[in-house]
């Protein structure tokens, strides 16, 4: 599948969406045996046998519900950003994209100041 859209005004679990996690699920696998990334699940502490690579991928974590996580997440994100730019009331793109640039930038600033906080903490 080159390019999977998601319906993001939909739930994940609508009939569209469910569809697109269980493909790209499925496009995981393949993609796990052509790139060889069995390496990486065997570090992971599994043992690993060309037949049963489905099952070793399933014991280390459910990837239909890890995809449908992720989704949901984005999803929520997108959403708030949408509400966010609504409520600004701008109407070029231009002043949209300033806008929203330095949000990211203010919440990068955030995380980082978080993190600092967090790792200080954990010395003392």
């Amino acid at each position: 599948m080159e390019t999977p859209l998601a319906n993001w005004q939909d739930t994940m679990s609508s009939a569209w969406n469910a569809r697109l996690i269980q493909l790209l699920a499925s496009d995981f696998l393949v993609y796990v045996r052509e790139k060889q990334l069995i390496k990486l699940i065997e570090l992971v502490g599994e043992e690993i046998h060309d037949a049963d690579i489905d099952k070793a991928i399933a014991r280390v974590g459910n990837v239909r519900r890890l995809i449908f996580t992720k989704l949901r997440n984005r999803r929520s994100k997108l959403q708030a950003c949408m509400r966010t730019v609504t409520s600004m009331g701008l109407t070029k793109q231009t002043d949209v994209e300033s806008a929203l640039l330095l949000r990211k930038r203010l919440q990068a600033q955030q995380a980082r100041r978080k993190e600092r906080r967090t790792l200080v903490s954990d010395i003392v």
